[in-house]
């Protein structure tokens, strides 16, 4: 499902140049332009730009069919100012390049959270105009944990392979209509983390923001109850200023 959704952003944000389909590549097909060609290609496009920009994600994408007939690479290349490239290549060999998004003004005030104090007042705000109650808050020098309908469940946790647990474990999740918040405060950049959804039980948030006059960046995990509108998360999750990607 969120491969679907993916590829449906990239249609949405670059209809010239996105491979219109919703499939996965087939993986018993061998492409018939290689990454190593479409890389290649990427490069050309890039030109002088090639110095500055380094490839940081690749996707393949195939057709209704399966056949391995139609299909493209979809690469992105990262710099040091934030900006990024859409590099588009099908399996007819056609390339293009594309703006993804222009450099980040890391000094910007604009839409941004200022600090973990506004932050705070911000999520309060929220809450209480929501009729959510704050069941406890802790706000400490690099850190904020929010708390609201909250009880003990029994997981099979997660594993560093991937896998689950064959024994289960207690632990504290938000319940049908509540919420976790744990925001953490960096200096640098951290890495970003993939979608996941903790089962029946809770959806989860995890994403990077950045603050306003370059005082860091926020690291963000949102644990949110099956029941909890996809409204309410989605206006809660604007608290948090903006993304970092």
């Amino acid at each position: 499902m969120k491969i679907k959704l993916l590829v449906a952003a990239l249609l949405c944000l670059i209809p010239a140049m996105a491979y219109a389909s919703l499939y996965r590549w087939v993986d018993t097909n061998r492409p018939t332009v290689t990454l190593a060609a479409a890389l290649e290609k990427g490069e050309a496009l890039l030109a002088d730009d090639a110095i500055r920009y380094y490839p940081v994600g690749v996707s393949l994408y195939g057709n209704a069919e399966g056949d391995g007939k139609d299909g493209a690479w979809n690469i992105f290349y990262g710099c040091s100012d934030g900006s990024k490239k859409h590099v588009y290549v099908n399996m007819q060999g056609e390339a293009n390049i594309k703006d993804w998004n222009g450099p980040v003004d890391k000094m910007a005030k604009e839409g941004r959270v200022t600090d973990l104090i506004d932050l705070k007042q911000r999520l309060e705000k929220f809450m209480t105009s929501h009729n959510m109650p704050l069941d406890s808050i802790e706000l400490k020098d690099e850190s904020l944990s929010i708390r609201s309908r909250t009880r003990e469940f029994q997981l099979h946790p997660d594993l560093d392979d991937g896998e689950y647990g064959q024994e289960t474990v207690k632990v504290i999740g938000p319940k049908a209509k509540g919420i976790m918040i744990d925001v953490v405060l960096h200096s640098k950049q951290p890495p970003s983390k993939p979608y996941r959804w903790k089962g029946p039980y809770w959806g989860v948030t995890e994403r990077n923001y950045i603050l306003a006059n370059g005082n860091g960046y926020l690291e963000l995990s949102f644990l949110h109850g099956s029941a909890l509108s996809s409204d309410i998360v989605n206006r809660m999750e604007r608290c948090f200023g903006e993304q970092t990607e």
